[in-house]
């Protein structure tokens, strides 16, 4: 019992609580037997109040405290638990050290000693790091040793980076043998060995560098054995791979397959072990796919309030693994004072088993007093009607390079404009048809598409109206995305931007419903349709815009909550702007009549994501800071959905 009493004491002790006193109590019970009941009074945590560095010649105290784990304590830290002590934290600390030291051309550094002295009084800690920096050295001759005859040695020799002269840096050395091993990992060498062999030359500072390359068989690749698929096929799972068995190992492709499979977003677990194959062959290895599906369909709720449409609410259904296909379906409603709208369709991801996407939707949005004849609030003084249908055909022509085709046919029907209507709207009243074809190009090096951290997607697409039907006119778009992340993926920075102008041909005016709408997601803060050209008088009414651009800074950050519950913060800024449009019968009207201009609008707000396994909340606050009288905005807006 002792012994468990002392082994409590250090756990908490490694936890930085050094008064924490523990009291065993015995109490007898029948049968021979005894109750044990461990008293712990935990006491407060021993910080570190101080941390000195003996050695440091070359580097200031300061410096070296923004490479090591262990921080002096200080008020502010309290989410911090990296000052208090922890001799494994401080051995840690050791070798981080070390590889700063090595990284800036001190190859002979030793750090002697990292210790930890308790205060006589028994509340803080004073932390000590003894290094021997040793001398600073620049490269050498750098070679490359190959033992595989079959490979060519300038295939490694190019991924050398570094050239005689430069600082020696252990850590870039490293990183060119990973490379290196990395493509021959490529050419089909799974257990092939690169590593860099040093030779020191101290008279004249200088490390030689030989790059070893071990001799290794090819390999090639046995089996995929798939298990964990319960309701996905497994050919939907083996189509992301763009290695088959009998083919040479290739690690590149495998880590490709690995990342398709997580951007499929079925599963919860995907774990890809190679092993060697059974009977004995040394070039034979199996990989092995453990997945564990999860939950495809989902169900959202879209709420809101807007100043121009009043609550607002969307009910949303999606299944992305229909019956373990990969077909995609999908459908939505949105409800509001002043529109209603749905959509449905199917997408297939993998049509006729090549990589080409087919997807068809209809779609419907309806607007004035008839949709709005049974929801509260005001609606606009005329009813409008949009149904159409896409045919959407997608294919890849590289891995990171995608396009897609877009055919869309619709019906837009405008009607009971009151006569006292301004004369922008009583233009619009008809009905006419829409003939588009339009592409999109796609330049994703995300490095997820479910949940991204790192990388870029680049888009940029034209649509043109004129196969038949009454609108003419051409649109162009582009849109950026960006993200970056730090301190271990804690944080992560998003950058967004997106630009469009629509003009007509032929002489066609381009109507009101092609237009641009800026707001609610592209611009939070504002209500959909909530900046742009507007109607003077009566209900100004938004007119859409032919020319836009809009742009979102944001970071996502925890709020200190344990991980597990997956509570995310987010701080953001948008700006966007919207602005002219063209009049069907514009010699007769004057556009005096009309707010117009490209003074950019903006906002700043904050949300809260939580992720939890009932349902995915987000939650936004925005306050637009730079706005006209006229806008219409919107500060709150919750999106809630819940997979089935």
């Amino acid at each position: 019992m002792q012994t468990d009493v002392d082994k409590i004491i250090e756990l908490y002790k490694r936890s930085g609580r050094f008064s924490v006193k523990v009291l065993p109590e015995i109490e007898k019970l029948s049968n021979n037997r005894v109750k044990v009941v461990f008293n712990i009074t935990e006491g407060p945590k021993t910080a570190i109040r101080h941390i000195y560095f003996v050695g440091n010649e070359n580097y200031t105290s300061n410096d070296l405290r923004s490479v090591i784990m262990t921080k002096e304590t200080a008020w502010y830290k309290f989410m911090d638990s990296n000052d208090t002590y922890d001799p494994d934290r401080m051995d840690y600390d050791k070798e981080l050290l070390r590889n700063f030291y090595q990284s800036v051309g001190f190859a002979d550094v030793n750090i002697i000693s990292a210790t930890a002295e308790l205060s006589p009084t028994k509340d803080y800690f004073i932390a000590t790091y003894s290094i021997d920096e040793g001398g600073k050295y620049n490269i050498g001759e750098v070679e490359v040793q190959n033992n595989i005859k079959e490979v060519d040695t300038n295939i490694v020799r190019k991924l050398i980076t570094v050239k005689k002269g430069q600082t020696f840096d252990m850590s870039a050395l490293e990183g060119m043998a990973s490379a290196m091993s990395e493509q021959l990992n490529n050419l089909g060498y799974a257990q092939v060995n690169v590593s860099p062999e040093l030779i020191k030359l101290a008279d004249k500072n200088l490390v030689n560098v030989t790059f070893v390359v071990q001799k290794t068989d090819k390999a090639f690749i046995n089996k995929i054995n798939i298990t964990g698929n319960v309701k996905t096929s497994e050919k939907v799972i083996r189509r992301e791979f763009k290695i088959a068995e009998g083919d040479a190992f290739n690690r590149e492709q495998i880590n490709k397959g690995e990342r398709g499979i997580r951007n499929l977003d079925y599963f919860e677990k995907v774990d890809i072990k190679v092993v060697h194959a059974p009977g004995g062959a040394s070039d034979r290895y199996d990989l092995n796919v453990d997945i564990q599906e999860k939950s495809t369909a989902s169900i959202g709720l879209d709420l809101g309030y807007s100043t121009a449409e009043g609550p607002f609410g969307g009910l949303s259904f999606a299944e992305r693994n229909f019956l373990g296909t990969g077909k995609h379906l999908d459908a939505a409603l949105r409800r509001s004072q002043r529109r209603f709208s749905w959509n449905i369709g199917v997408t297939e991801t993998h049509f006729l088993d090549k990589d080409l996407v087919l997807g068809a939707s209809l779609f419907s949005t309806e607007g004035g007093t008839k949709a709005s004849s049974n929801f509260a609030g005001a609606a606009q003084p005329y009813e409008s009607k949009t149904i159409g249908g896409r045919l959407l055909l997608g294919y890849d022509i590289t891995e990171a390079l995608s396009h897609q085709i877009v055919y869309t046919l619709k019906q837009d029907r405008v009607s009971g404009v009151p006569n006292a209507s301004s004369a922008f709207l009583s233009e619009q009243a008809g009905t006419f048809i829409t003939s588009a074809i339009g592409h999109t190009l796609t330049y994703d090096k995300l490095d997820s598409r479910v949940v991204p951290k790192n990388g870029y997607i680049l888009s940029v697409g034209q649509e043109y109206s004129g196969i038949g039907g009454d609108s003419k006119y051409l649109k162009h778009e582009a849109d950026a995305k960006f993200f970056k992340s730090f301190f271990h993926n804690q944080l992560t920075f998003k950058v967004t931007g997106e630009v469009g102008v629509i003009h007509g041909i032929n002489h066609h005016q381009v109507r009101l419903t092609e237009r641009f709408s800026v707001g609610d997601y592209n611009l939070r803060g504002f209500a959909p349709s909530g900046i742009g050209p507007r109607v003077k008088t009566g209900n100004k009414d938004a007119l859409n815009g032919q020319k836009y651009y809009a742009s979102s800074i944001e970071m996502i950050f925890p709020v200190g909550l344990p991980e597990e519950m997956n509570v995310r913060g987010a701080i953001f800024t948008d700006i966007a702007a919207l602005w002219d449009f063209d009049m069907v019968k514009n010699s007769k009207y004057k556009r005096n009549g009309v707010y117009n201009d490209k003074t950019p609008r903006a906002s700043v707000g904050a949300g809260i994501m939580w992720n939890n396994r009932v349902m995915t909340i987000r939650i936004d606050w925005a306050i637009p800071i730079r706005y006209k009288k006229y806008d219409e905005q919107q500060r709150f807006h919750i999106r809630m959905s819940t997979n089935l």
